[in-house]
């Protein structure tokens, strides 16, 4: 999955900034949803960290049937697990395959062996995929949303897992406390052109197709434990940055939403500007929707594409 390896880098602490202004749509207070007054834009990276920008975003396929096809034959998939911090191989993890978010119900497992590689297969009839990672002295790590090529029987992935050491230390680093309990979903979003978008937001929901609070999201009397959205820096080694910084996903089209409380039913979403409407006076476009459950003390990563029915 590309970029991510500074992105779940960075949400091990659940949080690399703060500060920013109030947020007239989003009533638990995440200032990391404040309607854009641009519409977004489509980016290409042309060498690490140079990021640019190729025009309008491409929504055509927005809304459109999935062309997407369950495999068609047995993959065997030569995976790698690694730390994302330092890259070295995660030896004697324990990686799970699901069906979508069906995170308790994995149809195959493997170990890695001492040099993090491990081999797995995916029987027929499978679509979207999940994955988890397990290890000693590791943050449990979720990839979802994987889409693998439904006629090659031999494809490989890379999957990254946060050290604990990586998570405790953090914090201290960017001057973030994380409330334990609390969970992480983080992404980037993409065009129909498999382009990064610039210029949109992300919340996580209780409703589908509607921006809505997740019960226990709401700030606490101290002002702390909010589920806030933050958006990346987009350079070659790109971070969260404050609000006031950046308000809507920059080039890279990376996000986090951190401090979430637990919950079995949520929605990832990503919402902006065609280029035919005006920030002005239009409402919000729905561009990017996946059903996520929230987990304490855990990272959640997706690379998200436009919504498809």
């Amino acid at each position: 999955m590309k970029r991510f390896a500074w992105l779940v880098f960075c949400v091990a602490a659940v949080g690399c900034g703060g500060g920013g202004g109030g947020n007239p749509d989003a009533g638990g207070g995440n200032l990391g949803f404040v309607t854009p007054t641009v519409t977004t834009k489509a980016y290409d990276e042309q060498g690490s960290g140079n990021w640019v920008e190729v025009g309008d975003a491409d929504w055509s396929c927005l809304n459109t049937p999935s062309d997407d096809m369950a495999n068609s034959v047995e993959i065997t998939l030569n995976g790698r697990t690694e730390d994302f911090q330092t890259g070295d191989d995660l030896p004697n993890a324990t990686v799970t395959v699901f069906d979508d978010i069906e995170v308790d119900n994995p149809f195959a497992t493997a170990t890695s062996d001492a040099t993090g590689n491990f081999v797995m297969t995916i029987p027929t009839g499978h679509t979207r995929l999940g994955f988890k990672v397990v290890a000693d002295g590791q943050m449990e790590t979720l990839l979802l949303n994987q889409y693998l090529d439904p006629a090659t029987a031999t494809q490989t992935l890379t999957i990254g897992s946060v050290s604990q050491l990586t998570a405790n230390a953090l914090p201290a680093f960017i001057g973030v406390t994380r409330t334990p309990g609390r969970g992480v979903l983080a992404g980037a979003i993409r065009d129909c052109n498999n382009n990064e978008v610039g210029g949109a937001i992300a919340n996580v929901s209780s409703t589908s197709g509607t921006s809505t609070d997740l019960t226990g999201s709401e700030c606490t009397a101290d002002g702390t434990a909010c589920d806030q959205t933050f958006y990346f820096s987009a350079g070659s080694t790109s971070l969260p940055v404050r609000h006031s910084q950046q308000n809507t996903t920059n080039t890279d089209g990376l996000f986090m939403t951190i401090e979430l409380p637990n919950a079995s039913n949520a929605y990832l979403q990503v919402w902006g500007f065609t280029k035919d409407q005006d920030p002005a006076t239009d409402d919000l476009t729905l561009l990017a929707e996946i059903p996520s459950p929230v987990f304490p003390d855990t990272i959640v990563t997706f690379s998200l594409e436009p919504l498809r029915q």
